[in-house]
């Protein structure tokens, strides 16, 4: 299921879950996963972010470069 893109990483953190009812070694497991789930969502906003920054940056430069010849 890893191989290829797709909904992969949801069903082993859904699994987690449930199996987390039932079992501590599923919970702790769970929590962790939560915890890099939400800090690879706060990387890919900076990610997003910063792409958005550098290309505002980049048309602003080419745009004045354009206007001065």
């Amino acid at each position: 299921m890893l191989v290829l893109p797709g909904p992969g990483v949801i069903v082993i953190a859904l699994g987690f879950g449930i199996l987390g009812t039932e079992y501590a070694w599923a919970a702790m497991a769970y929590e962790r996963m939560k915890g890099v789930a939400g800090q690879v969502g706060r990387a890919a906003c900076d990610g997003v972010v910063a792409v958005a920054h550098s290309a505002d940056a980049a048309s602003r430069y080419v745009r004045q470069r354009v206007t001065r010849r």
